[in-house]
């Protein structure tokens, strides 16, 4: 099977830049990328007018299998997840029960195999049912590639360490959801703006902060790095940008709600603004973008978590954390870095794509090159509302229903196969 994707207008990782090319694509793989393509029987895909980048690689989706497929599928999830562009999704581990042994991981994979419709890689835990007690038997026997605890920090740092040391003897990655729940307790929203007079309960910065600047010299001591997902606040982003000036070893994500959100801007009668870490004040928000443009982060992950329209319903006390993000992600990204903050379209694109698979391991994926999987998003720098009809998830718990954003894929191809094609 053979296709041609034909003079669009195709990003280059070497470069840069956007080039007018065609992309040849044989059995999955990239096969020449030229601006006089001459191939007999294969399928020609006009992509005039339109951007071409790698298949988008996402560090931080929750599937909610097994244990909450009412919420989200294997299927459901990677269907989303190729709606928004993405070609290869992180799944984490705080599923039902949570994946601390083989044989839930077994079948797990098995599902992964049938159901997926674009790569996922499954995360294990860290500790063992996420208890923060042991470590589990997935990371001890070195069985993954990816372990995280996401939901719940690590509370020892003795416990870590083992856990990094471990980890560091396979090559595997460990993705840390930095939190101390002795400072953040029982709060749902960050202390600034929209939480002054409501009576809600805060999560300070401090939260994140403290078990961050821990992590840094656990990772410097045993000189192997940590992904930290999901940073928040102004103070992380000090930090990290510290550790980055003296080559500290570690990796960091942030989220593109938290890039376009702040809490001058949410509403807490809407609890598809609950989320944790919570979105901060808009000083937290310029931090992390200036973190992103000096290096300090180096990616943007969705932190894709699906809940039900009942639960969501719920006050915003009561109401579960998270939010859906793999089919808005890269409109979002767009529409709060290159169209308010006028940051070159070209350098948001290594934080969705390339960076992620360095930090994953991913040799072919993530750029465009020849031999590299034939992975690829179609964009369209087209201005859309988003509403709860507009989602291929099984959820629409969205903070961005009813806003205007811009640039959608309208085409995912995966090896070499249109996965998603827009109806419009």
């Amino acid at each position: 099977m053979s296709i041609i994707i034909d003079h669009g207008l195709v990003y280059d990782s070497d470069q840069n830049t956007f080039h007018t090319t065609s992309i040849y694509i044989e059995n999955g793989l990239i096969r020449e990328i030229s601006d006089s393509l001459k191939v007999h029987d294969a399928e020609v895909i006009d992509a005039s007018g339109y951007y071409v980048l790698p298949g988008l690689i996402d560090l931080h989706s929750h599937l909610r299998e097994p244990g909450e497929t009412h919420k989200e599928t294997i299927r459901t999830g990677t269907q989303a997840a190729a709606k928004g562009g993405y070609t290869h999704i992180v799944a984490m581990a705080n599923t039902k029960p949570p994946l601390s042994r083989q044989e839930v991981y077994s079948e797990i994979l098995q599902t992964i195999h049938e159901q997926a419709v674009i790569s996922v890689t499954q995360a294990g835990t860290i500790t063992d049912q996420m208890e923060g007690e042991t470590l589990s038997p997935l990371l001890l026997s070195s069985s993954l590639k990816i372990y995280s605890d996401d939901g719940k920090g690590v509370a020892s740092a003795s416990l870590l360490k083992k856990a990094l040391m471990i980890a560091k003897e396979s090559g595997a990655l460990l993705i840390l959801h930095e939190e101390d729940a002795h400072i953040s307790q029982k709060g749902v929203v960050h202390d600034g703006i929209a939480s002054a007079g409501s009576g809600l309960p805060t999560i300070s910065s401090l939260s994140e902060s403290a078990p961050i600047m821990r992590d840094l010299l656990i990772a410097k001591e045993v000189d192997y790095p940590l992904h930290f997902t999901h940073i928040s606040s102004q103070t992380s982003v000090a930090l990290l940008q510290s550790a980055h000036s003296l080559h500290y070893p570690y990796s960091a994500d942030v989220t593109p709600h938290h890039l376009f959100f702040s809490d001058e801007s949410i509403s807490l009668q809407d609890s598809n603004y609950k989320m944790k870490p919570p979105i901060r004040s808009e000083s937290d928000r310029e931090a992390l973008i200036q973190g992103l443009l000096d290096g300090s982060i180096q990616a943007i992950a969705t932190d894709h978590a699906p809940h039900t329209a009942e639960e969501k319903q719920r006050s915003f006390l009561e109401a579960p954390f998270g939010i859906i993000g793999l089919e808005t992600a890269f409109a979002a990204c767009y529409t709060s870095l290159v169209l308010r903050k006028q940051i070159p379209f070209e350098t948001i694109i290594p934080w969705l794509t390339s960076n992620p698979a360095s930090i994953v391991g991913l040799s072919n994926e993530g750029s465009i090159r020849i031999g590299n999987l034939g992975n690829l998003a179609l964009i369209s720098l087209e201005e859309r509302v988003i509403t709860p009809n507009s989602f291929q998830s099984k959820s629409t718990n969205s903070p961005f229903i009813g806003k205007k954003l811009t640039g959608f894929p309208i085409m995912t191809v995966y090896k070499g196969r249109v996965i998603h094609e827009a109806s419009c």
